[in-house]
């Protein structure tokens, strides 16, 4: 009963979330998918998502209030530090306009397929594949 309620909790959580970041009132687009590499950076913001394949880096903002914890997907929390990376297939929502040689500030509305890697290149692990 308990593992019944802990995963509905969960998928609430991940519903609000994804809802929270398709839902604002001050998308400048429409969501769009892409696959890419998150980091914790120095400046703001704190995290960025590198555009694979691409030169682009994406600004990652948390919710209108500005909290940047809200930024991070409770899936990825635990796993957050400076030298971790996630490669993953991330469902964006862009807050500000598409402008060459400026971040585009974005926030993540889902993630799937994700893949932590350390300092190296080689992978340290997968993350279970679910939303937000």
């Amino acid at each position: 009963m308990l593992i019944l309620v802990a995963a509905v909790l969960v998928a609430s959580e991940a519903a609000a979330a994804r809802l929270s970041c398709e839902a604002r009132t001050d998308l400048k687009g429409r969501c769009f998918t892409i696959h890419g590499v998150l980091v914790q950076a120095n400046g703001s913001p704190g995290l960025r998502i590198w555009h694979t394949g691409t030169k682009r880096i994406l600004g990652v903002l948390g919710d209108e209030n500005e909290d940047e914890d809200a930024a991070v997907p409770p899936i990825l929390r635990d796993h957050l530090g400076p030298n971790v990376r996630f490669s993953a297939d991330w469902r964006l929502c862009p807050l500000s306009r598409e402008r060459p040689g400026w971040m585009r500030f974005v926030c993540i509305a889902n993630v799937h397929n994700i893949v932590v890697f350390g300092d190296g290149d080689k992978p340290l692990y997968r993350l279970e594949k679910r939303d937000r």
